[in-house]
């Protein structure tokens, strides 16, 4: 259980550990900005260790320009937010899923159990079917 801001930053740092190279993510990015506008060091560190990320992801402001970035590792799917509730931000790496909520009293859980984070994939993989494209 981690709170704060550093809180957030400490699991980020376990996310650097992924042993797979591979992170999926769903989040609401408008929150997750809030909590950390400079995500500049830790997307650098994730590239410099190459670890590939799939980020579902909604925002206020639309859908990013670019779904994919051969050059930072990334490829990402947009839901609008009229479809996605907001309130929580969800990792799934190695056998993990890390569970943030970014509003008010920011905290996080990291759930280490092989089948939670198979089912987590799963619905992670569903999402990524439906979400847009760019």
């Amino acid at each position: 259980y981690f709170e704060g801001l550093e809180g957030i930053k400490k699991v980020q740092k376990e996310f650097l550990s992924a042993k797979n190279k591979q992170l999926f993510s769903i989040s609401f990015r408008d929150d997750l900005y809030a909590v950390i506008p400079n995500q500049k060091e830790y997307v650098n560190e994730r590239v410099k260790r190459k670890i590939h990320s799939k980020f579902i992801y909604s925002s206020e402001k639309g859908p990013i320009p670019k779904t994919s970035d051969q050059a930072l590792l990334v490829e990402s799917r947009f839901i609008p937010p009229e479809q996605f509730p907001k309130g929580a931000d969800i990792t799934i790496f190695d056998n993990k899923v890390a569970i943030a909520s970014l509003k008010g009293n920011v905290t996080c859980t990291v759930i280490e159990h092989k089948d939670i984070a198979k089912s987590f994939r799963g619905i992670f993989d569903f999402l990524w079917t439906y979400a847009e494209k760019n």
